[in-house]
């Protein structure tokens, strides 16, 4: 609570002067003026200021930090700060040698201003041909190392008062898409896979799971059918389960420090295990896989021939080489789980379930899918002059 003193000076003259009480609660003068208000609304101000808890002392010297610039407050400061998943790092760092470090490297934090971030995106579109999804992720990382509100940044770290990015125009992005295949198109791409990678894809139609998923699996993450009792009969209310609870990614050498470039993260995107359920001949195609590589319980499901982890460019090219066997182009491994999330909502599983199983956190993301089947618009129409139909006079 802020209040005033009067006095009249020795010239006549009518002062005012406003009071606060600091955190300590020690009274605190605020400044002396010519009117009660300016007096009031000064004292007013330190009020507000402890409210926000960014008062400073008067009487303690400022202290001005030196003025790093951006590579060595990257390079001293925020890398040993930021916690971040192994993959991001290794998209960090890639963004930072390409892009950030050259344009802004040598810049003292506080010469970084909005024009010269907006002429950077410009420059990173035109002389770099980055797509504008690229673009921005590049201006976010700037943004996290200058002014995240969380974590280590310059703004947080007492470098800068302000965030330079604040304000910037970026194009929009294109929301991107995904092919979806019929099941007939799937598995003729699949009979066409190399037979040491045709599990994968096999696995993926029928689970959805994402690519480190499927290489994080491992026998003992899946529950088979109890063997048959004495009299010879089987379980028929068995459900067999896959259950995800880790993830292999490969973010590099660099990255994980080791002679490996993968590194496996003990948790899948959502941070918690999910279980599916799994058909028969989704099961049967696992026991066999099992039996056939001799993969014991912690042994991973899905390995290359020489006992390594499967990079993800290796795997691509035997999967583009079936695309071209089967004469089809432009498809993606990523929109073989695409659809199996719109095969499960055309077959008429709602959209919670559907969300559960593909471990989306967001239930939007699970309906960008609902209506990309090549026939889902006749379906809609067919499902519209049946319903115009159904209350036509007889």
């Amino acid at each position: 609570m802020s209040w005033k003193r009067t006095r009249t000076t020795s010239a006549g003259k009518v002062r005012h002067t406003g009071y606060y009480r600091d955190p300590s609660g020690a009274t605190r003068s605020a400044g002396t003026f010519t009117r009660v208000k300016d007096a009031l609304a000064a004292a007013d101000e330190q009020d507000t200021l402890i409210a926000k808890g960014t008062w400073i002392d008067p009487d303690v010297p400022v202290v001005v930090l030196d003025q790093p610039t951006l590579r060595w407050y990257v390079e001293n400061k925020w890398w040993r700060n930021r916690h971040l998943e192994l993959n991001t790092r290794a998209t960090y760092d890639q963004m930072l040698r390409l892009y950030l470090l050259p344009r802004f490297g040598d810049e003292l934090l506080i010469n970084i201003v909005r024009s010269d971030v907006q002429s950077w995106l410009t420059d990173l579109k035109a002389q770099h041909g980055l797509k504008p999804y690229y673009v921005a992720q590049c201006y976010k990382l700037l943004q996290t190392i200058l002014a995240a509100k969380n974590g280590a940044s310059a703004v947080r770290d007492g470098y800068l008062d302000h965030n330079p990015c604040a304000g910037v125009d970026l194009d929009t992005i294109p929301r991107r898409q995904v092919t979806i295949l019929t099941p007939v198109q799937s598995d003729t791409v699949i009979a066409a896979m190399d037979p040491w990678f045709r599990p994968i894809p096999l696995l993926v139609s029928d689970t959805g799971l994402r690519w480190g998923e499927i290489l994080g699996l491992q026998p003992r993450d899946i529950t088979f059918p109890p063997e048959p009792d004495a009299s010879g009969r089987e379980h028929q209310d068995h459900v067999s389960t896959l259950t995800v609870r880790r993830v292999i990614t490969e973010p590099g050498k660099k990255i994980t420090g080791t002679s490996s470039p993968f590194a496996v993260k003990d948790y899948p995107k959502t941070a918690h295990p999910r279980t599916l359920g799994l058909g028969e001949h989704v099961v049967t195609l696992l026991q066999e896989l099992i039996e056939a590589r001799g993969i014991g319980q912690e042994g991973f499901l899905f390995l290359s021939q020489d006992g390594h982890h499967i990079s993800r460019s290796v795997y691509n090219k035997a999967w583009h080489a079936a695309l071209t066997t089967v004469g089809l182009t432009g498809i993606r491994p990523y929109d073989l789980r695409a659809s199996n999330i719109s095969w499960m909502h055309a077959g008429g599983a709602d959209l919670p379930t559907i969300m559960a199983r593909a471990g989306h956190v967001r239930i939007d993301t699970t309906r960008r899918y609902s209506a990309a089947l090549p026939d889902s618009d006749q379906r809609a129409q067919a499902a519209l002059r049946a319903a115009r139909q159904r209350y036509e006079p007889h």
